[in-house]
């Protein structure tokens, strides 16, 4: 007998979304709909064939999907363990760290970030091969799509007014989902982990992208590359429970772990570093927690953060440039981005030369 294949695939697992509520119903607040309602964990951020990877021969690959359940089934005691204020092994730590990673890569917020990246990358780099119609010409005479002066100059228009959007497959998405996650997990492992305990009647909410990032005052809007997994001037958090939220310190990391009880005021300041970064949901206990929540936070339509790119020169070539795309606050998209310059790329320099050597 052939077994049929999971087709509703959570990006917030099952187990881990029940943690917030009282068994499987969870308050979810809807923001472009600017309602809550009641739902089931089992119809809560579920995507048809979210993680199916389609073979050469058309068909269906779920081995993905089966990955994700045994790596959710090794984090499962570990968080329960947290939960109960206790400590964890050295192994124990590598399973939620990965666990963890895969969370922030595997939902569609985080798709929507690497695709803005393509698409951005993609569209900057076009835009500055073919800076005038008269490059375009030169560059397609010679080819079979050989252009006449016209196309040539409706093809630049084309390029300059970004009339195209740049799109990957599903199974690249994918695949990028999974490598990313492997490449932050050993940083996350690194980190100094804070677990932060609250009660039941203060307790923490997540939303569909449960990254949050809590800044200091003194860096809003100072153009700092501040925001990011990897930066080392925000505190990331991560809630693990109504009970538990994870904060996550690289300020000269040792892989410490401690816990601390907190009262009302930081559970609205995680809570509302977490709603910032929704895309779409907010989920919790009940509907006055998550009522609240909101609206002490008041989230944006657009979200805490986006991606920008910004070309930063050569500092003696005038012919070499790097690109750099980073997340920046709302409402602070234009502000410059301040990076040491000549630092960067003399450590660029260094890494090619131990490259080659």
């Amino acid at each position: 007998m052939t077994m049929s294949k999971p087709k509703r695939h959570h990006y917030l697992p099952d187990f881990f979304l029940r943690g917030f509520g009282d068994g499987e119903r969870l308050a979810v607040f809807d923001l472009e709909k600017n309602e809550c309602r009641i739902q089931s964990s089992r119809n809560i951020a579920v995507i048809g064939h979210y993680y199916t990877f389609e073979l050469e021969d058309g068909k269906k690959d779920d081995e993905i999907e089966k990955m994700l359940s045994r790596i959710e089934g090794r984090a499962k005691p570990v968080i329960e363990q947290l939960d109960k204020g206790l400590n964890i092994s050295s192994e124990d730590r590598v399973h939620l760290a990965y666990f963890l990673a895969l969370l922030i890569t595997r939902t569609p917020r985080h798709e929507k970030s690497c695709a803005d990246v393509a698409d951005i990358g993609m569209k900057h780099l076009t835009k500055s091969f073919f800076p005038t119609p008269e490059a375009v010409y030169s560059y397609f005479k010679n080819t079979s799509e050989k252009m006449t002066k016209e196309q040539a100059i409706s093809f630049h228009d084309f390029v300059h007014k970004e009339r195209y959007i740049v799109k990957r497959s599903r199974n690249a998405a994918i695949v990028e989902t999974i490598d990313r996650a492997q490449e932050v997990t050993p940083h996350i492992m690194i980190m100094d982990w804070l677990v932060a305990h609250t009660t039941e009647d203060k307790p923490f909410v997540l939303s569909d992208a449960p990254l949050g990032f809590i800044i200091d005052e003194k860096d809003k809007g100072t153009g700092e590359p501040v925001l990011g997994l990897l930066s080392n001037r925000a505190v990331k958090v991560l809630p693990l429970s109504k009970t538990t939220a994870l904060l996550m310190v690289s300020v000269d990391p040792k892989a410490k772990l401690a816990h601390f009880d907190v009262g009302v005021e930081v559970v609205d300041q995680i809570n509302t570093a977490v709603i910032q970064e929704t895309d779409r949901i907010i989920i919790g206990k009940d509907e006055k927690t998550v009522t609240e929540a909101v609206q002490k936070a008041a989230p944006t339509r657009r979200g805490g953060s986006k991606m920008r790119l910004d070309e930063i020169p050569h500092p003696t070539d005038p012919l070499r440039s790097l690109l750099v795309m980073h997340r920046t606050q709302i409402g602070h998209e234009k502000t410059p981005l301040k990076l040491d310059v000549t630092q960067l790329w003399a450590n660029l320099e260094l890494g090619k030369s131990a490259d080659m050597n």
